[in-house]
């Protein structure tokens, strides 16, 4: 499991590792939120919401990255 895969799965609280390609499309969703003025903490949610079906299905004690770190781990994988 790539480092984006397990960040992304605590704070979104999936029951699953999201794939590469799931990974990219939250990436490319995101940004494209960012670039219509979206905060990124919201376009993060925004896009997770659109492409994790299991998106918040859990909780896990830890506290996650910000939507800024994880775009860059997406893109530097």
């Amino acid at each position: 499991m790539s480092v984006i895969a397990h960040s992304l799965k605590i704070k979104y609280g999936l029951l699953n590792s999201p794939s590469e390609e799931k990974i990219k499309l939250w990436a490319e969703k995101s940004e494209a939120y960012i670039s219509k003025g979206v905060t990124a903490e919201e376009a993060g949610n925004k896009a997770a919401k659109e492409v994790f079906s299991d998106y918040k299905k859990m909780f896990y004690a830890a506290q996650a990255d910000t939507i800024l770190v994880l775009l860059n781990q997406a893109k530097n994988k």
